[in-house]
């Protein structure tokens, strides 16, 4: 049996091709991470129709907190896989997974596209799971000494992590048209950084927040925590109420501005002018500022110039757009 640790939206996007492919031949087992103020996982598991099983609430951004919710879901995790006969696990980095999956001496295959983060210091997440590894699975942007240090066992693939699953997905306008827009106006998509993550610039939001409260524009905003929060703040704006396909919303939108880094890269995928707030610049993003296809903006002033620049810019991204789900396969099965 293949076990899957799924604890971010990314995963299960990323995942979903894999585990059907993988269900084609063998026994798939899905965990997951969820609660009331953390729910996008588990709504798009839902979505997917793929069956988990979840465990453990979101830590928040107190580490206390943080290290309690992972300590007791790692317990829960060892109990509940004891019923089942695990070959190996399969993830992105999920600490917890990982842990459970070594004290259980089962081998770990880990995908890794976000190893460091600001300074290119090495994430926590990356110290606790990449010197666990059987494999490490990477894409073609990140030198592979990072990786070395950890595993001997590598395997480099040639694409963007969203592209795996964007390639199956196709634009529908339908929800985008049932939407509040005024057509006579400019309509951007706003996504918040993870600042309830280790690896993130507190308060860095700020500045993104004084900007967008000042454009005469359609501002659709895709909620990462709570969304009654962002609907207190920016109270013309449409705060997206559920998880929703990003195909039906991003290709009709004329600017992006997002703090994150798989939903950028969504963006670029689909022509749309893109500005990154991170408060820092992982690997991918390095590579799309490299090439054009992404632009950074770091305080208030940047941002109003790279807004006023790109709202009536049209994006063209020569990105691979195909992967080959059965190659991939291969290389995840040992």
């Amino acid at each position: 049996m293949i076990w899957f640790d799924l604890v971010t939206p990314k995963s299960v996007l990323f995942f979903e091709p894999i585990i059907k492919e993988i269900e084609k031949h063998h026994k798939v087992l899905v965990t997951s991470r969820g609660d009331d103020s953390y729910v996008e996982v588990n709504n798009l598991l839902d979505l997917k129709n793929i069956r988990y099983n979840s465990f453990g609430e979101y830590g928040g951004s107190d580490l206390k907190d943080k290290l309690s919710q992972a300590l007791r879901r790692q317990n829960q995790l060892n109990e509940f896989i004891q019923n089942y006969e695990i070959s190996q696990l399969v993830n992105l980095c999920s600490v917890d997974g990982c842990r459970v999956a070594f004290g259980n001496n089962i081998k770990i295959v880990n995908f890794c596209d976000f190893p460091t983060g600001k300074d290119d210091i090495l994430t926590h997440v990356a110290k606790l799971t990449l010197p666990l590894s059987y494999k490490i699975i990477y894409p073609f942007y990140i030198p592979q000494e990072i990786f070395k240090n950890y595993c001997d066992n590598l395997y480099e693939y040639d694409f963007l992590d969203p592209i795996i699953y964007l390639q199956n997905q196709t634009k529908d306008k339908n929800y985008f048209n049932s939407l509040n827009i005024d057509k006579n106006k400019k309509t951007i998509c706003f996504r918040e950084e993870e600042f309830k993550s280790s690896y993130v610039l507190q308060n860095h939001m700020s500045f993104v927040y004084e900007t967008l409260l000042n454009l005469d524009v359609n501002l659709i905003i895709i909620p990462r925590y709570e969304a009654e929060n962002l609907k207190k703040i920016f109270k013309k704006a449409i705060v997206l109420p559920e998880k929703k396909e990003l195909s039906n919303i991003l290709p009709f939108c004329d600017l992006f501005v997002g703090g994150g880094g798989t939903i950028n890269i969504e963006a670029v995928y689909w022509n749309i002018p893109t500005i990154s707030t991170r408060s820092f610049l992982a690997f991918y993003d390095r590579y799309l500022i490299d090439k054009g296809y992404m632009n950074h903006a770091k305080n208030q002033k940047e941002l109003e110039l790279l807004i006023e620049g790109l709202l009536n810019k049209e994006n063209n991204s020569s990105l691979k757009k195909e992967v080959d789900i059965v190659k991939l396969v291969k290389e995840v099965l040992i």
